[in-house]
């Protein structure tokens, strides 16, 4: 519930002589954005670079942002594909921040050694 805040006699005399011009102040409200966890899931031989980084604290950020993931790992693997809340087999891709989201990645071994 806002409050009703009155105008002092003394403003309302000025303003009547002209003095001084009142304005009726406007009710502010403050809408507060979501904030989702974005959790990504790193693999022994690579992790997940988000981009921008997070904006509303910790993994989190608010409603509506769009976050660029990039996959990086190691050179003896290949990018599979993506797990989760993300998905295609390009080692980027986007998201937007709607809801809590989980990201993974899948990856391949390229030789025996890695």
């Amino acid at each position: 519930m806002l409050a009703r805040r009155s105008t002092p006699l003394f403003v309302l005399a000025l303003a009547l002589l002209g003095v001084l011009s009142v304005a009726t102040p406007a009710a502010v409200v403050t809408a507060q954005s979501a904030c989702y966890t974005l959790t990504l899931y790193a693999h022994p031989y690579g992790g997940i670079l988000p981009s921008p980084a997070p904006n509303c604290g910790g993994s989190s950020y608010t409603a509506g942002t769009v976050v660029s993931l990039q996959a990086r790992y190691a050179s003896c693997m290949t990018f599979a594909g993506w797990t989760g809340d993300a998905s295609g087999t390009s080692s980027s891709t986007s998201i937007v921040m709607d809801r809590a989201k989980s990201v993974g990645m899948t990856l391949t071994r390229v030789g025996y050694w890695c």
